[in-house]
């Protein structure tokens, strides 16, 4: 504020009284000559109406101009325009009172942005004008909050509305993308989105939609959209998008690529030659919807060309054959110009299955034992079952690895008694292999064997087990398939940690082949195994 007049003196103050009310005192007060002062006056707080302009100098002499200031309440009658659509600018007008400078504007609302002014003009304490940036925000209300140039603040509730642009979409980046990729984001420009309710996809007749999963919306004028083009088709969609106020569809907008071809793999690998309709998935990428011819080959073996197959997708054909009394063994499998080698084994199944051996080949009964089946002439359909005396189990649990081994076997045998169980392999013919050798052993905690120790020279072998009562003891030597090699010993065992050395002979003192063998540590309630390998 400045202050006019004459006989003003270095340390002059200035402030408005009024009878009932504490004086407001001006700041940063600056006695400019005799005839002119500014200063600040502070009114953030102070009570409307007419107040008396006092200047005192510093010999106590002072002038008032009685109710020559009026303080007035900070209010806004009127915005205009109150309105504006968010894919521009606007320059808003406001009257009231109680303006000053400098001040601002912002609008305002729960869970957005605040929108600030900029371009702000005071032309008086009754009308001010400014500017907002409404581009890219979310139509609806606002509140329009004043903030004075004292400090105070006023708020319109609802005093500003920012209108939905019309739904367009101006361009997409990318505006293509490889059909081998499962999670593509795409930015979508435009204008009129919406905060909520909002989605999009590809869409093409006679194929299937493509959906955003999800469409996160940015702001009114930019979205992100998340594509799974995995297994899609090559070729151009159309881009439908969906809001509150209606949908727009750009025709051919966006370009799925063919990713390079390649076969990755087939399903069953390992097949009985009894089906003349054999089904075969066979997966890979840059598979497209146009005739093929599939067919299985090797040299030396007529070539087997499906009867019919489904392009299903860019990544998965399924395809039929007839393989019945095909003559063993692996096959080619080619699709047009693409091949891979070995991809299918076809099986006699007029032959039975063999187990040539399994790892481990013992556990004990207080788990379900998970093994390793190894022979030939495994195909998809066999099934398992473990066999001692009376009582067979199903396997259902395991893995064809290959027509030579089922990985990932878990035998049903927690529980179960203690001895040799069968391992039978059936083909679907009813075909079967058995393997008689896998030793289920009986759990029990009295008998706990610590190491066995091979010497650094790899003569000789010290065991050394811990007995918790004291009982007679057996320990035995065998081979990996179950022959019996020597006994170690026999007799009464201590309580406490015993030991007992093998030194790689047999019953004959004969020294035992490379391979690996079991050392069987026995008692009359409880059997252990501990393998050890003899490198000679």
């Amino acid at each position: 504020m400045s202050v006019w007049g004459k006989g003003f003196v270095n340390g002059a103050n200035v402030k408005l009284k009024r009878n009932g009310y504490s004086d407001v005192v001006c700041q940063n007060v600056n006695v400019i000559n005799l005839n002119q002062i500014n200063c600040i006056l502070p009114l953030n707080g102070v009570s409307p109406g007419k107040w008396n302009l006092v200047v005192e100098n510093t010999d106590n002499s002072s002038y008032t101009l009685t109710n020559y200031f009026e303080v007035d309440t900070l209010s806004i009658g009127n915005i205009l325009p109150d309105k504006g659509f968010n894919d521009s600018n606007v320059n808003v007008s406001i009257s009231g009172s109680g303006f000053m400078e400098p001040f601002y504007v912002k609008l305002t609302k729960n869970g957005y942005k605040d929108i600030i002014s900029y371009n702000n003009n005071f032309i008086s304490s009754t009308s001010v004008s400014c500017s907002f940036s409404l581009n890219g925000e979310f139509s609806g209300k606002r509140d329009l909050v004043f903030i004075n140039g004292d400090g105070s603040i006023f708020n319109v509730v609802d005093g500003f509305e920012i209108l939905n642009a019309t739904l367009s979409v101006a361009s997409i980046s990318p505006s293509s993308g490889y059909n081998d990729n499962n999670s593509l984001n795409v930015m979508v420009y435009g204008s009129g989105f919406t905060k909520d309710n909002m989605s999009a996809k590809l869409i093409k007749e006679g194929y299937t939609d493509i959906t955003c999963t999800p469409l996160s919306v940015i702001t009114s004028t930019s979205a992100l959209c998340y594509l799974n083009l995995y297994g899609e088709f090559d070729g151009k969609r159309d881009f439908f998008i969906l809001s509150q106020s209606g949908n727009l569809t750009k025709t051919d907008f966006f370009e799925i690529l063919n990713s390079t071809p390649l076969i990755y793999s087939v399903y069953p690998f390992s097949v009985c030659n009894n089906n003349s309709s054999q089904e075969f998935n066979i997966y890979g990428k840059g598979f497209r919807k146009q005739s093929y011819v599939i067919k299985l080959y090797k040299a030396g073996y007529s070539d087997i060309v499906s009867t019919s197959y489904d392009v299903k997708t860019s990544t998965y054909i399924k395809s039929v054959f007839n393989i019945y009394l095909a003559m063993s063994g692996k096959r080619n499998i080619s699709v047009g110009s693409l091949y891979k080698s070995d991809a299918v084994e076809i099986t006699d199944c007029f032959l039975p299955p063999y187990v040539s051996w399994i790892d481990p080949s013992y556990s004990y009964n207080d788990k379900d034992p998970i093994i390793n089946i190894f022979g030939g002439n495994f195909t998809s359909g066999l099934s398992i079952k473990v066999i001692k005396d009376e009582v067979q189990l199903d396997v259902s649990d395991f893995t064809l690895f290959s027509s030579t081994a089922i990985i990932s076997c878990r035998l049903p045998l927690k529980g179960k008694e203690a001895g040799i169980w069968t391992i039978r392999v059936i083909n679907p013919l009813g075909k079967y292999g058995d393997f008689s050798g896998f030793n289920l052993l009986k759990f029990e905690e009295n008998v706990k064997v610590i190491s066995p120790l091979i010497d650094k020279n790899n003569l000789s072998v010290k065991l050394k087990y811990k007995i918790e009562n004291p009982q007679s003891v057996s320990i035995k030597v065998y081979d990996k398939i179950g022959r019996f090699i020597k006994t170690l010993y026999k007799g009464y065992s201590d309580k406490g940690i015993n030991e007992i050395n093998w030194d790689g002979t047999d019953e004959s003192a004969r020294k035992v082949k490379s391979g690996v063998y079991v050392i069987e540590i026995k008692t009359n309630s409880y059997t252990e195994y501990k393998r050890i390998v003899v490198v000679r």
